[in-house]
């Protein structure tokens, strides 16, 4: 090996431990203060090349992301479509530490949690067939729900490589979520048990953990849920803005109002934000749905209209459906 590949080999190894040290500082240093964990700003904006640490498959890491002022858009559109065509506001909020899921390589929990949604998804439609209620269990015997989520994947150095996901979850199917949701996640980790901080969802009360909110009325359901939306954009930086040829060019973080910004270092995963197919950019368009973003309504943009458009439109499905069966029977 030349010398001039061993500086580079080891350059890139230093790297790597810095990247180890950054994502694991709460564990490495548990006796410190936040304030007082040492540094290692050279990790924010640097590429490591393969992670020593992820599990030797052979594959190298894809490039380093992270979240961008297109990843705020895409975010913000598909929890409004949402509401717009499922009549839905998203009512968890699951935060997954992979640390404590035995996984470091982000590409990796990246497809557990792939794997995890799809499982979730057969899991919420249990009850969507007709069957025989003595043999149902009480899951089923709520009903279909469609699974519709987002997520945000995180590299901070109190956390480490974590995951913000939004999603629906009925009330009462909550508490069975919750106990199923941790059991998958450590099953797909390849896990016999998940560390005490792994898995949490939100919100949750002191005797039955996870239990979405009941909501009066669909404003306070929609304020929810663009509460979550803009603290899961923490991550969008200053720079980011929106340019229109008639208009004047707006910062990003003004039109979202997101949480005061939190650094993250680079996420080494195919994307840093994702969202379930029902509710993404394809069945946006399928479904001719255009956002408040698009239409420049930066004031109008969490009033939470669209759950009010979607009660309208199915109030004159249903009006349109009586009146067929009205014609029918007179036909008759």
């Amino acid at each position: 090996m030349s010398d001039f590949s061993r500086l580079t080999s080891d350059a890139a190894f230093i790297e790597n431990i810095k990247r180890r040290i950054y994502e694991n500082s709460a564990e490495i240093w548990p006796h410190l203060k936040r304030e007082e964990w040492p540094l290692v700003p050279a990790i924010v904006g640097s590429r490591a090349g393969r992670n020593p640490f992820a599990a030797d498959d052979g594959r190298s890491l894809p490039p380093s992301r992270s979240f961008t002022g297109h990843d705020a858009v895409r975010l913000y559109e598909a929890a409004a479509f949402t509401m717009w065509s499922f009549g839905l506001a998203f009512n968890g909020h699951l935060t997954i530490l992979w640390r404590g899921l035995g996984i470091v390589d982000h590409a990796r929990a990246a497809a557990v949690l792939s794997a995890f949604n799809k499982e979730a998804a057969a899991w919420l439609r249990v009850g969507e067939l007709e069957s025989d209620r003595r043999r149902m269990n009480k899951r089923a015997a709520f009903g279909s729900s469609p699974h519709v989520y987002a997520y945000v994947h995180e590299n901070t150095q109190v956390n480490g490589f974590h995951t913000h996901q939004l999603l629906y979850v009925p009330r009462e199917k909550a508490a069975a979520f919750e106990v199923w949701a941790e059991k998958c996640l450590t099953r797909l980790s390849g896990r016999r048990r998940a560390e005490v901080y792994a898995v949490h969802l939100s919100p949750r009360t002191k005797k039955g953990g996870f239990l979405p909110r009941r909501y009066s009325t669909d404003a306070s359901a929609a304020a929810d849920m663009w509460r979550w939306v803009r603290y899961v954009m923490k991550g969008l930086p200053e720079e980011w803005f929106c340019v229109s040829p008639d208009a004047p060019a707006v910062k990003l973080r003004e039109i979202f109002a997101p949480r005061p910004f939190y650094p993250s270092a680079p996420v080494y995963a195919r994307r840093v934000v994702g969202f379930s197919e029902n509710i993404g950019p394809a069945a946006q368009r399928a479904a001719g749905f255009e956002s408040k973003y698009r239409w420049r309504e930066f004031d109008r943009l969490y009033d939470g209209s669209e759950l009010a458009d979607y009660r309208r439109e199915v109030a004159r499905a249903e009006a349109a459906a009586e009146l067929d069966e009205a014609m029918r029977r007179m036909k008759l």
